[in-house]
C-alpha cells in the first residue's frame, strides 16, 4: 500500500489536513513580517574620553590603550576598534549579532570603571553611548564662517544646527567635533538629507 492510498481510502483525513495546511497558509499570508532589511541585533558601545590640551600620542597611551584592553575582555565581543586623536579618545565596542544590548552596555560600563583610576586625573570621565540597530551612511558636514569665531560658531552648531539635524527621519544621531564639524549617523531608515533645510550661520 503506497502512502497515497491512505488519503483515497479516507477521504475525511484528506480534507481536514488540506483545510489544516490551508489555514497555516493564510495565518503566514497576513501575520508575516516584510522587511525590507532583516532585522539583525547588532550592537555597538562607543566610549568617548576627553582629554584637553594632550597629544595624540598621549591619548593612546594613557587613555585609549588602558580602555580599549579592559573593554576587550567584555563577554561576547565581536572586536574592538580605537580611534587616538588630539584631546580626545574613540574605543568602539562591536558586540555579536544577537547580544543583549542592555547587558552589554551594564557589562562595558563595569569595564571602563574599574580602569578609571589609571587614566590622568586632567582626563575627563569617559562617555558611554549604546548604538543598536543597522546604522549606516555616515556623513561629515563640515562648517566655518569668516564672520564668526571659533567659539561662536561651535556654541551655534551645538545650539542651532545639531538640534535641527536630530529631527531629521532616520538620523540616530549627531555629534559635533573641535573642528566644527557634524558626524551623523543613519539608522536603518533612509535619511531625509535632501528635504532638510538649515539655517545658515549668522553673525
Amino acid at each position: 500500500m503506497s502512502f497515497s492510498d491512505i488519503f483515497i481510502r479516507r477521504p475525511v483525513l484528506s480534507t481536514v489536513l488540506g483545510l489544516l495546511i490551508l489555514l497555516l497558509g493564510f495565518q503566514g499570508l497576513f501575520n508575516l513580517q516584510v522587511r525590507q532589511y532583516p532585522e539583525v541585533e547588532e550592537t555597538v558601545i562607543t566610549v568617548t574620553t576627553i582629554y584637553p590640551g594632550a597629544s595624540a600620542d598621549l591619548i593612546q597611551g594613557f587613555i585609549t590603550a588602558p580602555i580599549a584592553r579592559a573593554v576587550a575582555t567584555t563577554e561576547n565581543v565581536d572586536y574592538v576598534t580605537s580611534q587616538s586623536r588630539p584631546s580626545a579618545s574613540t574605543v568602539s565596542v562591536q558586540m555579536r549579532l544577537g547580544s543583549d544590548p542592555d547587558v552589554a552596555l551594564t557589562e562595558v560600563m563595569s569595564k571602563v570603571q574599574q580602569v578609571r583610576s589609571e587614566l590622568p586625573a586632567d582626563a575627563k570621565d569617559p562617555t558611554i553611548v549604546k548604538g543598536t540597530g543597522m546604522q549606516f551612511a555616515t556623513m561629515y558636514l563640515a562648517m566655518q564662517n569668516p564672520n564668526m569665531s571659533s567659539e561662536q560658531l561651535t556654541e551655534y552648531i551645538e545650539r542651532v544646527i545639531r538640534p535641527r539635524m536630530s529631527t531629521i527621519p532616520g538620523v540616530a544621531r549627531c555629534r559635533s567635533s573641535v573642528r566644527r564639524t557634524i558626524r551623523c549617523a543613519c539608522g536603518s531608515t533612509p535619511c531625509g538629507w535632501l528635504h532638510a533645510s538649515l539655517p545658515r550661520p549668522r553673525c
